[in-house]
């Protein structure tokens, strides 16, 4: 079966099943931390690039369950106000429990193609590998420039199109192929050209990075993260995955994945 890929868009399916919880989210971080070729979190490199400072008014849309901030509590500038914001209310639940300890941090169930901010109020924007999941994303992004303030920063994370295809070929052969290819709706390389039509300074920094996978479990978690919906591979797409993952692993110690992730930074 090829998926439907207005799925990646129906925001009704992403609340209800995709990103119900954070458990699919989870899968595929836990996948990327435990086998990094790059030892320098992803979290923290993003907020490198973030020019915080004391005082600040936050805004994250799509903020899954707050792990920007939980990998960089101790970099929090004195006097910030952060609003989270997702679509998901069980992600939501997991981002208010993650930071409960932290008052500067406010939660919102949003919708960030209408966002029920007054203009300019915020100093800093983040959307973070999420823009792909909008049914309009040129109404998102005239909604994430209004709320931003003159000179504000707007970042935006994202894959390129070669983002881990070989996961993407193991898909293929359960009866998944292409579901990836959503990637392609906010990518690396056409991303920049959106982010153009509403700010006038716009800049990609890439994340060097790839995934050297030594054990076929944290793999086929992530794999079955990405599935369209609960109960759609059958019994038999499930064996013929583990088939497939336990053929990789006899013939080689590790199964190399090729990464290509970034920020498109603007203001």
């Amino acid at each position: 079966m090829v998926p439907d890929m207005t799925k990646m868009t129906d925001q009704n399916y992403l609340k209800d099943h995709q990103y119900k919880t954070a458990a699919n989210l989870q899968a595929r971080i836990a996948l990327q931390q435990r086998f990094s070729t790059n030892p320098y979190n992803w979290q923290r490199w993003v907020l490198d690039h973030l020019a915080l400072r004391p005082g600040m008014r936050i805004l994250e849309v799509g903020c899954g369950p707050a792990s920007l901030w939980k990998d960089n509590l101790d970099r929090l500038p004195a006097g910030m106000l952060g609003c989270l914001g997702d679509y998901s209310t069980g992600m939501l639940h997991d981002a208010r429990q993650a930071l409960a300890d932290y008052p500067q941090f406010h939660f919102a169930n949003l919708d960030a193609q209408r966002l029920p901010f007054p203009d300019a109020a915020f100093d800093l924007v983040i959307a973070n590998h999420m823009l792909y999941h909008l049914p309009d994303i040129r109404l998102g992004l005239g909604e994430l420039r209004r709320v931003l303030r003159p000179g504000g920063q707007f970042c935006a994370a994202t894959n390129g199109e070669g983002h881990m295809a070989e996961v993407n070929a193991l898909r293929q052969k359960f009866g998944s192929a292409g579901a990836a290819q959503f990637f392609r709706i906010f990518s690396l390389e056409n991303g920049p050209q959106q982010v153009a039509e509403f700010f006038a300074q716009v800049q990609v920094v890439l994340y060097e990075d790839s995934l050297l996978v030594t054990e076929p479990g944290p793999l086929r978690a992530y794999v079955l993260s990405m599935l369209d919906a609960p109960g759609e591979t059958s019994p038999q797409a499930l064996a013929d995955l583990d088939a497939a993952l336990a053929q990789i692993f006899a013939e080689q110690d590790s199964f190399v994945i090729h990464k290509s992730s970034g920020i498109i930074l603007a203001a």
